[in-house]
């Protein structure tokens, strides 16, 4: 029903971060609903997180 993909690495001393959240059914009946809200929850969870870089050395 629900996918959350993440892909992370650094390019050209650049932190690139690659994130796909899809469904994979159109319509969700009500007994199904719990599973998408925590998803979706997962996804805003994700979303607000905060990238810290600490110089090397």
């Amino acid at each position: 029903m629900r996918e959350l993909y993440r892909e992370s690495g650094a390019k050209d001393g650049k932190l690139q971060l690659q994130i796909t959240k899809s469904y994979k059914v159109g319509h969700a009946p009500a007994a199904k609903w719990p599973l998408l809200l925590e998803m979706i929850d997962a996804a805003e969870a994700f979303r607000d997180q905060k990238v810290l870089f600490r110089k090397a050395g």
